[in-house]
């Protein structure tokens, strides 16, 4: 198991359900992190967060609630679904938080990928 993996489990993230799901190739595991990583929906998040439209953050949270689900990436994975839901129903409230903590997980995640 990699250093990386041994982070993410000892964060709290289901590895063993991700395993699962990529027929325990940590390669392709770890590669899938590495996309993750770079993916331009993070940064976008941010720039979208306080749309007046909350359509465009709604689909950025969407898709990376799918992909930090499917890698096991469990805190982060339940932040997003309380701002995806906020953002479905267009009841996003700036002062809830909500972005707040998934910025916070995303962070912690940047940092023990380093």
């Amino acid at each position: 198991m990699s250093e990386r993996v041994k982070k993410l489990k000892s964060w709290g993230c289901d590895i063993d359900g991700a395993f699962e799901r990529f027929l325990n190739d940590e390669e392709l595991y770890d590669e899938c992190l590495d996309l993750f990583i770079a993916d331009e929906n993070i940064p976008a998040l941010k720039e979208h967060i306080e749309d007046e439209d909350q359509q465009v953050p709604f689909v950025i949270v969407h898709t990376l609630k799918g992909v930090a689900g499917n890698l096991g990436l469990t805190p982060l994975y339940e932040s997003l679904v309380t701002l995806c839901e906020s953002l479905r129903v267009n009841k996003y409230d700036p002062k809830s938080g909500e972005y707040e903590r998934v910025q916070k997980e995303l962070d912690k995640f940047l940092e023990l990928m380093k």
